[in-house]
């Protein structure tokens, strides 16, 4: 009877096959997150977009005023964060309510607030001042509005008219930084274009 050889790995195979997975695995981590990063980035732009978008049908389909609040969000990196919509209220024009909720951006991102990169913020018609936001409390916001012909109280200045989303660690930056997403409002008709590179 012959005998059968039983054959297996060696020990040095062995180690030579995890160390190769584990070098793809280095490699692969940066990948999946400047991958990760850019679908936040993608979704905190398209958040801000359809806030925008969903203000100026507000203002046109129901004839009145529609405020775009930036919202603060305190914390490790702090900045303009969320968007909310608010009108007047049915029986009093000079009191607003909200009529959307807070939409939150992504974590690790937010709307820059220096002049260079978001001039809308910077010189938002609505100042920067404290307000009561349902559920949150006391909270730091600006913003701007939708009139009822769809444009907005923005000045006819072309270069005040855009927001760029960027990073939270971005966001005291004044260069623009390599991943970013800018929303655009024409002051005039309120439409509302996107870029992101």
């Amino acid at each position: 009877m012959v005998a059968m050889k039983m054959r297996a790995f060696s020990l040095v195979e062995l180690l030579v096959v995890v160390a190769i997975i584990g070098l793809l695995a280095v490699l692969a981590v940066p990948a999946m997150s400047s991958i990760t990063g850019g679908t936040s980035m993608t979704r905190a732009g398209q958040i801000v977009a359809d806030q925008f978008a969903y203000a100026r049908q507000e203002a046109v389909g129901k004839n009145r005023e529609v405020q775009v609040r930036f919202v603060w969000r305190d914390g490790s990196q702090p900045g303009y964060a969320g968007v909310q919509l608010w009108a007047p209220a049915p029986n009093d024009v000079t009191s607003y309510r909200p009529i959307s909720r807070i939409s939150w951006l992504p974590d690790g991102t937010v709307m820059a607030s220096n002049s260079k990169m978001s001039p809308l913020i910077a010189g938002a018609s609505i100042r920067e001042t404290n307000g009561v936001f349902p559920g949150r409390g006391n909270t730091k916001y600006c913003g701007f509005r939708f009139r009822p012909g769809g444009g907005t109280d923005l000045g006819f200045d072309t270069t005040s008219n855009f927001v760029t989303v960027v990073r939270d660690r971005d966001a005291a930056k004044t260069d623009v930084p390599d991943n970013y997403a800018v929303i655009q409002v024409d002051q005039v008709n309120g439409r509302i274009r996107t870029y992101r590179p």
